[in-house]
């Protein structure tokens, strides 16, 4: 209570207390008791001795009602002042985390730009977002969800320096304001040590959980002199963090602003595409190394944008995993492949690949079996393709969804080995069919070095486990045979063809369909088109 308060709220008192000491005063210059009683006496018969104490017992109870009403009052105005401050305290911050909204982070940032307009210093706006944090309320629902942001703003707010500002944005998103000293490299190891805590496992309800983090960095006064534009900006080196593999971060580039243009476009795109049919299969054969018979497609996507022409996969997809289309667009491209092959014969393999993110979806197999069924494929025909971050967030709902997915008769191969957490203790640990060597390892192979021994020894393990192995991106009969000499199973790769739309596909499938039913080599020729 300020002093005008303090003030307004004794005043009445000190009002009362005056008035009944001159009130007193008089009465004791008057005589006033003894002359009450000389008029009590002479008037006997009205008995106003009796009323006297009733009138005092009055007078007290008067006193005590109005102190407590005092009480009673203060308390309300006390409450009153309470909720006022809570209010304005929920005005300014994020009620989940407690940290600065966007209003009160803009009010402080605005401010700190200003110091250092006038200190000639330089700050640095972090805009950081949350990868593939949508699955966590979908699956788990959003208490969990919710429990993780609060985690993840107090581990931000742990990595601060002294004086910076964080603040929840809405939703999954983050922002940073900090000065910057004299030391160049103290801004990247802020966004370092954020990233790295923000992805250590978190325990919530006996279940763990691990989320990412994608950081874009724009600096006062070279990025931008207002604080809408720093934050516009850093959102660009945020979503080029997240094009660049995510869990890192970014610096803004003037160059970025036209990416993120384009990207900004297709994403938006991206709904009335899946619809309208625009993003398509095409096939990749897949051939025996050895006998040189094909085996089968692995089933890729294409966007056949209208103005942009023909988009491949890692143009839209993270944008489809990022926006939460991924699960409608992955179903769509499986359905229209398995309708267009589903009648040939002979049958042949047919891998799919499956995002990580699916799997965290409840009814994958189901929609899976549900879109064979429908559409006359075989389940022994299909193949899923799968990555090693699908054991990331969770090791033993990915391995249960592995084994239904066996137990519907489609197998599983284990995709880009190599690239990622590649362990023998995972191998050991799946019911897998089949190891795909990542085509990095692949190009040049045979030449030695490096990639040699990697290739080799990723070979001779799939041997030794009994797994079939497949080789990606073959591109020259150097290397084709070098992997066949080494006991790799399978290749795919502009060597033998290119990925080819399903009407290409077909045709080539029914010109040399006698030979594939006999097992024998097909001609690289009549299958190559171009190897750009």
């Amino acid at each position: 209570m300020n002093d005008a308060d303090t003030r307004a709220y004794w005043w009445p008192y000190l009002a009362i207390l005056l008035a009944t000491v001159v009130l007193g005063a008089v009465f004791y210059d008057l005589d006033a008791f003894e002359a009450l009683h000389e008029f009590t006496r002479q008037h006997e018969d009205w008995e106003l001795d009796e009323l006297i104490p009733l009138a005092l017992a009055s007078i007290f109870g008067l006193i005590a009602a109005l102190i407590v009403r005092s009480g009673q009052l203060r308390a309300q105005i006390n409450r009153r002042k309470r909720l006022e401050a809570e209010a304005n305290a929920l005005a300014r911050h994020d009620a989940l985390t407690g940290l600065p909204n966007r209003r009160f982070f803009g009010e402080r940032a605005k401010a700190m730009v200003s110091e250092a307009v006038k200190s000639g210093g330089k700050v640095a706006m972090f805009a950081i977002d949350l990868d593939r944090f949508k699955p966590i309320n979908d699956i788990y629902g959003h208490a969990a969800g919710d429990h993780v942001l609060q985690i993840v703003a107090d581990r931000i707010t742990a990595e601060l320096p002294a004086g910076a500002l964080a603040s929840r944005m809405g939703g999954d998103e983050f922002a940073v304001f900090l000065e910057i000293d004299d030391d160049p490299h103290r801004v990247e190891r802020i966004a370092r040590r954020i990233t790295g805590r923000i992805g250590e496992p978190m325990e919530i309800d006996s279940r763990s959980f691990s989320v990412t983090a994608s950081i874009g960095i724009a600096i006062y006064p070279s990025d931008g002199n207002e604080v809408h534009q720093l934050h516009t900006r850093a959102d660009i080196a945020m979503y080029a963090a997240k094009s660049a593999g995510r869990d890192s971060f970014a610096y803004f580039e003037p160059s970025l602003g036209e990416k993120h243009r384009k990207r900004y476009e297709l994403e938006r795109e991206l709904a009335g595409a899946i619809a309208e049919g625009q993003i398509v299969p095409y096939l990749q054969p897949v051939f025996d190394l050895k006998s040189g018979a094909m085996k089968g497609f692995e089933i890729l996507s294409r966007w056949n944008h209208p103005t942009r022409g023909v988009l491949l996969p890692e143009e839209f997809i993270p944008l489809a995993e990022d926006s939460g289309q991924i699960v409608t667009l992955s179903d769509c491209v499986l359905r229209q492949a398995c309708e267009a092959v589903a009648g040939w014969v002979p049958p042949l393999s047919y891998s799919f690949n499956i995002s990580p993110l699916q799997f965290r979806e409840p009814r994958l197999v189901e929609r899976i079996v549900e879109i064979l069924e429908q559409t006359g494929m075989r389940s022994g025909s299909l193949e899923v393709e799968i990555t090693e971050t699908v054991f990331i967030d969770d090791a033993e709902r990915a391995k249960s969804i592995i084994n239904e997915l066996r137990a519907n008769g489609i197998s599983v191969a284990l995709d880009d080995f190599g690239k990622g957490y590649s362990s023998l203790s995972l191998l050991s640990q799946l019911d897998i069919d089949k190891l795909k060597i990542d085509s990095s390892f692949i190009a040049g192979c045979s030449l030695g070095g490096r990639n040699e021994k990697i290739v080799n020894s990723v070979i001779q393990l799939g041997l030794s486990l009994g797994l079939e192995t497949t080789a990606e991106g073959v591109d020259s009969t150097e290397d084709a045979s070098w992997l066949a000499e080494r006991g790799c199973a399978l290749a795919q790769g502009f060597h033998y063809s290119e990925p080819m739309p399903v009407l290409s596909a077909l045709n080539f499938f029914e010109r040399n369909a006698g030979k594939i039913a006999a097992g024998e080599p097909v001609a690289v020729e009549t299958v190559s088109g171009s190897k750009t």
